[in-house]
């Protein structure tokens, strides 16, 4: 599958005068039938950390009501090197969009400490098995500026933005 232009993340971003700090294009997965999810950054704020990223392609609200809610469910848990507790809750929205891709944000739980050197995001789909191959997890490295996926044996670096 060809990863398409972060046009949808920009496009919620932009009119809030905001950006990611840590921007990637990084695949996960068809971690949600017919849709591959695809990291676009991680935007770090004092209030807590957000994951942004987009469907691909994306999906309309008619596909979203049709198939139910649960078919699009996915959860991330955090973790990072200083011990932090990051919540559990997975609370988020979801653009609804057909065409190339839909933005949607995920809250990561709490806001990364200023200390922290590296953090770890552990994808799971709640209601389906996996599908065979899709990345578990993936490390950001905070120092560096770089998200990698941790357990599919390949290197895929984001890229630090400035703020």
């Amino acid at each position: 599958m060809e990863i398409p232009p972060r046009r949808a993340t920009d496009d919620y971003l932009k009119p809030m005068g905001r950006s990611l700090d840590i921007a990637c294009d990084i695949d996960v997965g068809e971690i949600v039938e017919n849709h591959h999810l695809v990291i676009r950054g991680l935007e770090r704020a004092p209030q807590g950390a957000m994951l942004h990223y987009e469907l691909v392609p994306g999906a309309s609200f008619e596909e979203w009501h049709a198939r139910g809610p649960e078919s699009f469910a996915w959860m991330v848990y955090a973790s990072d090197d200083v011990g932090t507790v990051y919540r559990d809750n997975n609370s988020g929205a979801f653009g609804h969009a057909s065409g190339a891709a839909a933005h949607g944000v995920r809250d990561v739980g709490a806001a990364v400490p200023s200390d922290a050197r590296m953090l770890e995001l552990r994808f799971e789909s709640p209601f389906a098995r996996p599908r065979p191959g899709y990345p578990r997890s993936m490390v950001v490295d905070l120092v560096r500026g770089e998200m990698t996926l941790a357990d599919n044996g390949g290197r895929q670096p984001g890229r630090r933005t400035a703020r």
